[in-house]
């Protein structure tokens, strides 16, 4: 009788962007709990992939890698592809045609699971991006992707909130941000203001809207930075955007605002998370009173 197969090298495929790492950390952990002497490398996109190490892999590299170019290739040359020797691989990389599969298994790695790459209704993308991983008899573990940051730094009366999202659609009109930190200002003690890249223009308008002592700008603030900040906050809130679930992934209690995306699918997990849903899916229609007493204020 042959012995059992022993996984020592895993190598994981995951790209999307800061709210999609986040939702696959639980998976993550499950798995290196599932193999705990194994060597797991996670190629992923930059900056986000490196929250999962050391926590739930070994390593983090960057999918623009050379490395993998012989993953995307046709007929890719074995000689050039130097992620040999992996036991395991898990993809949620699109792949229709299953290049990535056949390479994979082509260059010797001894078994392939592929991951979901688009997310359906009805089920939490956590959970569907953790389902493949049964059939390695892998067991759903803690579903909150709990990152541990700072979490001995919560400073009483800091709040954060992030004016934008990938998407305008999933915006609270800018009246509304500006409306609700008025409302806000005199009953807290700081306020960091996060935007990103995607925020300029909203950014821009708020600070000609609103100014206040107790307001910090937080712009394109590094990712581990901005995750050790939001670690020392009270309270955040935010649209259905990455830094909504980095907020609630470092265990800050987080009010989440939601139109056209289903919270059932995308929301952050966890008991600290209160979900703010539009009536319609049109954000305009969730008012400041729905928002402050989702805060308790």
């Amino acid at each position: 009788m042959c012995a059992a197969s022993v996984t020592e090298r895993v190598l994981v495929l995951r790209g999307g962007a800061l709210g999609d790492l986040i939702l696959t950390l639980p998976a993550l952990r499950a798995l290196r709990t599932k193999f705990p002497g194994a060597r797991i490398l996670l190629f992923g996109t930059f900056p986000q992939a490196a929250l999962a190490v050391p926590i739930a892999v070994d390593k983090a590299q960057s999918l623009d890698s050379p490395s993998l170019v012989p993953l995307f290739v046709n007929g890719g040359c074995l000689s050039r592809f130097t992620l040999k020797g992996f036991d395991l691989a898990i993809s949620y990389l699109f792949d229709p045609e299953k290049q990535i599969e056949q390479s994979l298994l082509s260059f010797g790695v001894r078994k392939f699971v592929p991951g979901p790459y688009k997310l359906a209704a009805g089920q939490h993308a956590a959970i569907q991006l953790f389902t493949p991983l049964e059939k390695l008899g892998v067991r759903w573990e803690e579903p909150v992707p709990l990152l541990p940051i700072g979490l001995d730094k919560r400073v009483s009366g800091r709040v954060a909130v992030h004016i934008g999202s990938g998407s305008p659609s999933k915006n609270w009109p800018l009246n509304r941000w500006v409306q609700f930190v008025a409302m806000l200002e005199p009953l807290i003690t700081e306020l960091f203001v996060i935007a990103g890249e995607a925020d300029k223009n909203q950014l821009e308008i708020f600070q000609r809207s609103f100014r206040s002592p107790k307001i910090r700008i937080l712009e394109n603030v590094p990712l581990l930075q901005l995750a050790a900040t939001l670690a020392t906050c009270e309270i955040f809130v935010g649209h259905d955007s990455g830094v909504s679930h980095l907020a609630a992934a470092v265990g800050t209690r987080a009010i989440v605002l939601f139109g056209p995306t289903d919270p059932m699918v995308w929301a952050p997990i966890g008991q600290h998370v209160t979900v703010v849903r539009s009536p319609n899916k049109q954000m305009d229609l969730i008012s400041i009173d729905r928002v402050r007493e989702a805060l308790s204020f």
